[in-house]
């Protein structure tokens, strides 16, 4: 099992019984010392001084499971990154801020929908377990939290021909939220993607695909996103 962001260990503390091997990757230098004091003897348990960001996951036994109270400034990110290596994962339990864990579990159409949720449909099944008011810590954030359930899939929920276009297409939809997905097909390019598709490409591309070029990108679900990566490699086009 794996604790990231483990803090003082209040966390830790109850699931090192439960774990028959627990890793705690902890980014703050100041807490190391506590947590090995607090842990000092307790052979199955491995602290990890490194950002989990940026931690090689490859360095721990697989399968295992991930525990963590995220941090709400990178929590995104880091579970995009913690998809990135699923097939290692068993089950992620994480709390979030609510309108993440509410964006994860979001529906087309609705405001929390986006990126996010597309990437979380397409690799994982998720479940928002429950919600955690503010005088549950201290002291007290300004936000509501979330408990959710992550079940990793080991293959893409759609197939797909080319999982990397696939990725940028949705990238690029939702570049700009307010804009129609024809415009930003048009005018979003990514730090490491192909230039923009011209006007006529993209309403041929929108067309292929039986997709309304003025739908914004929150009303697509994840097989219409599909539908378009196929509708690109069909069209030998790169977005």
């Amino acid at each position: 099992m794996v604790e990231i962001g483990p803090g003082r260990g209040a966390l830790t503390a109850h699931l090192i019984d439960r774990a028959r091997e627990l890793w705690l990757i902890e980014l703050d230098p100041a807490l190391l010392g506590p947590l090995r004091e607090k842990f000092a003897g307790r052979d199955r348990l491995h602290l990890i001084h490194a950002d989990a960001m940026r931690f090689p996951f490859s360095q721990i036994p697989a399968p295992f499971k991930v525990v963590a109270n995220l941090p709400y400034a990178v929590a995104s990110p880091l579970l995009i990154h913690l998809l990135e290596v699923r097939r290692s994962i068993s089950r992620m339990v994480l709390m979030f801020q609510r309108e993440v864990a509410e964006r994860l579990t979001a529906e087309p159409g609705s405001r929390r929908y986006g990126l996010l949720t597309v990437l979380a449909r397409l690799y994982a099944d998720v479940t928002l377990e429950l919600i955690v008011s503010p005088g549950s810590f201290r002291p007290p954030p300004k936000v509501e939290s979330a408990v959710v359930t992550v079940m990793p899939r080991t293959e893409p929920r759609i197939p797909l021909d080319e999982e990397a276009q696939f990725l940028r297409l949705v990238r690029r939809g939702f570049a700009h939220r307010r804009k129609t997905l024809l415009n930003n097909l048009r005018h979003s390019a990514l730090p490491d993607g192909p230039t923009p598709l011209t006007a006529e490409q993209a309403v041929v591309l929108l067309r292929r695909a039986d997709i309304d070029p003025v739908r914004r990108p929150e009303t697509l679900g994840i097989e219409d996103w599909a539908r378009l990566s196929r509708a690109c490699s069909a069209l030998g086009l790169m977005v």
